[in-house]
């Protein structure tokens, strides 16, 4: 039976369950039990690390809206996630970490991502990006560790 369809839905008399790692909760709004597929809210306490339940992808886009916190760690390995999505990234002024590896990024589009001073990892392995563009990008962000060449195969 697909997940129930809810226009409106009241979520508070629902517990906060466990969702995997310390300090990470969520409450199911909705299941499909056929697929798997689920509609949720999660919450995540200051500090929490939900690095030891690894990196989740998906086969559609998620959606996240942050109500109070930042988010520092973003890893986005997706083909069909191009220049014209960065723009919103640049956005992620505490962002601290962010993968893009296997993305379709370049080097015009990196160039959004000059303002995100509180960077210290950047991915870009198997991305379009040249050398010359992780060039640039280091001397906007010189605290900014990159990775970037060819995908591993």
């Amino acid at each position: 039976m697909p997940k129930p369809e809810y226009e409106f839905h009241e979520p508070t008399d629902q517990p906060w369950e466990p969702a995997g790692a310390p300090g990470f909760f969520q409450k199911i709004l909705s299941k499909d039990s056929e697929t798997g597929d689920y509609t949720r809210l999660a919450r995540m306490e200051p500090g929490t690390d939900t690095s030891e339940l690894g990196t989740f992808t998906h086969d559609f886009w998620e959606e996240v809206f942050i109500i109070r916190g930042s988010l520092t760690d973003l890893r986005l390995g997706c083909p069909a996630l191009s220049d014209l999505f960065l723009h919103h990234l640049a956005e992620l002024k505490q962002l601290e970490r962010l993968a893009l590896a296997g993305s379709s990024a370049t080097d015009e589009g990196l160039k959004l991502l000059h303002g995100l001073t509180a960077l210290r990892e950047l991915d870009l392995t198997g991305t379009k990006v040249t050398a010359a563009g992780v060039e640039a990008f280091k001397k906007a962000v010189p605290k900014c560790m990159v990775l970037s060449g060819p995908a591993a195969k």
